[in-house]
């Protein structure tokens, strides 16, 4: 989204215009979810097996809930929200101050950071083989980054930020889904 000639500060503007169609879309999809599940039955309802119903399966469609703003839900999913945005941000300021050759190596920690956090956050043990793979990682990064004629300090940042939001994008993922599940009136922030 730039060049010599013409450059769009847009890397903000496109995360809000991901979110909001994801928001359409989750919506939409929840729409024909609910208006799919209308006349659907799995099991007959009368003694006899006659039904009033159609008995024919459901759309694509009845797999989406009905999109409801549940403002306990939203607490809790809060920090997981702001995790998400940065992530797509940073990795949108990433593709615009980088060369598209090296947004790659750029964006190459987030397995080191997966592992870190993996240990820090979830107490997760790391072998040996695994810290020795980091190692060749981050050594890889470093011949990468040396190696690059057109660095864009910013952009590498930018790209590093990006790997570290990605890899606190899962793992928020995994506790919020987890104690979303296992325990569902246990609150976001009392992990």
């Amino acid at each position: 989204m730039s060049s010599e000639g013409v450059s769009i500060n847009a890397p903000l503007f496109i995360t809000w215009f991901q979110c909001v169609v994801t928001c359409l879309i989750c919506w939409i999809a929840g729409k024909c979810g609910e208006h799919s599940q209308k006349g659907y039955s799995a099991v007959s309802t009368s003694e006899a097996g006659n039904s009033n119903m159609s008995n024919k399966p459901p759309s694509f469609f009845a797999q989406f809930p009905k999109a409801e703003y549940k403002k306990l839900i939203a607490m809790r999913v809060f920090p997981l929200s702001v995790v998400f945005v940065a992530m797509i941000t940073f990795n949108n300021l990433c593709l615009k101050w980088v060369e598209v050759s090296f947004y790659n190596v750029a964006r190459s920690l987030t397995i080191v950071f997966n592992v870190f956090f993996s240990t820090a956050l979830l107490g997760q043990k790391t072998s040996t083989n695994t810290i020795v793979c980091l190692l060749v990682v981050i050594f890889g990064f470093y011949i990468g980054a040396a190696g690059e004629m057109n660095l864009s300090v910013k952009g590498t940042v930018a790209g590093v930020t990006a790997s570290l939001f990605v890899s606190l994008n899962s793992i928020f993922t995994k506790k919020v889904s987890f104690s979303m599940i296992i325990y569902p009136g246990l609150s976001f922030f009392h992990w």
